[in-house]
Parts: structure tokens; sequence; C-alpha cells
């Protein structure tokens, strides 16, 4: 028997089990290049309802041949499309990853190709599918109550995205095209709900340039030479 009667249409199996998974969940809005969750989806739980987003997300390379978006997402847009707080976004990746369905790469996250078959079988079920949950010693939890009060003093602040996360958005978006300065920066950032100190920016303009996202150079402003960031 000839190796090619082994064969298969690895996108086509892919794009069957996306629709497998997706159907009468999610409805793609190519023009605003969005997923939207229909009402099925929003009765799932928080852990099935992120995979299920992070699945559709796979499927835009079906939809669009120019510009396709991105197949991964970062937790503040998982946040934002599926409506969970970041709070509770954020250890549920955690737990996903840990059990290595889904794979992070500079802080976002994607679903394997070869998964899609076992998150099908898991929206199927009901049972959690986040972390595994193990018996601790008294000490243990005591130490873990500790903990669970300290979190809930700050969980105020949870749901904010952070420096980190607000930088990369705008990266993504291309803000810097044109040029930006950091109290520029500062601005935009305050305008997302973001507040860092401004000395906090420059480690992060900086890095940026160091790889190369970013170039700088120094323009005159208001009679003062200040540093100047730019996408290209």
């Amino acid at each position: 028997m000839a190796l090619k009667n082994h064969t298969i249409d690895s996108s086509k199996v892919s794009e069957e089990q996306i629709e497998a998974i997706i159907a009468d969940r999610i409805k793609y809005d190519p023009k605003n290049q969005k997923v939207v969750l229909l009402p099925n989806a929003r009765t799932l739980s928080n852990d099935r309802k992120i995979l299920l987003y992070l699945v559709a997300l796979k499927g835009w390379k079906f939809l669009i041949e120019k510009e396709t978006p991105h197949e991964d997402a970062s937790p503040l847009e998982i946040t934002h499309a599926t409506g969970i707080p970041g709070g509770s976004v954020r250890p549920i990746l955690r737990g996903l990853e840990d059990r290595k369905i889904i794979i992070t790469h500079k802080g976002r996250y994607e679903v394997p190709s070869h998964n899609l078959s076992t998150i099908q079988s898991l929206l199927s079920k009901q049972d959690p599918i986040g972390p595994v949950v193990t018996k601790h010693s008294k000490a243990e939890s005591k130490s873990n109550s500790v903990k669970n009060a300290k979190a809930k003093r700050v969980s105020s602040n949870s749901n904010k995205p952070s420096l980190a996360e607000g930088f990369a958005i705008l990266m993504e978006k291309k803000w810097f095209k044109g040029g930006k300065t950091t109290n520029q920066l500062k601005d935009k950032l305050d305008e997302m709900t973001i507040f860092p100190p401004i000395e906090q920016l420059p480690s992060h303009l900086l890095n940026a340039y160091r790889k190369g996202n970013l170039v700088r150079s120094k323009q005159n402003t208001d009679g003062k030479k200040i540093w100047v960031y730019e996408q290209r």
C-alpha cells in the first residue's frame, strides 16, 4: 500500500472540527473581525467559554485570506470577548495551560490544532476543566486561607489590565505609528484605565526598542529635545 493512501488534508479536518465545536455557539463578524458568542455559549462555564473563544480564533484563516486575525489572544482580549472578569480569566488560563490543553507564548494563549478533538469532548461534559484540586494538610490550608484573604483585599484591582497587557495592545494596534512620547503613552494608558507611574514606562519602551519593535529619535518639542518612539 502506498504512503499516499495514509495522508489526510489537515486543514480540512481542522475546519470541520472547528465548525463542529462552535456550531450554534459562535458567529463571526468578518467586517469588524470579531467573534460573537451566542446565547448558547453564554450558558457555558467560564473555562469552556474561554476554550470556545480560542477555538473560534483558529477559524479566521478559513474566512479571511488577507490580514487574517491572530489565532491567539491575550487575557485582556479574552476578557473583552467573553465578558469574564480578568481576575477569573488568568487563573483559568493557567489551569488550562498546566493541563496542556492550551499553550502560551509571550503572554498570548492559543489552542493547538491537535487538541481540537479533546476540546470538543470537554465541551460536551459538565465537570470542571480547570486545575486539578489536590488535598492539603492543615498547615497548607491555613497558609492558603491567608493568601486568599490577601487576594480578596486586592480584588478591586484584579480586573484591570496590567501595564504589560496595555502596552502589548497598543503595539498590536500600531498606536506608535507617527511617533509617540513617554507623556503621550502615559495619557493613552490613563485613558485605558491603566495608571502606572510614569517612571515605569521607559523600561517598556526601551525593551521594545532593543527588540527592534520600535525606533527612537530625539526631536524638538516646545524648545526641548525629547525621545520619540515610532513603529514602522
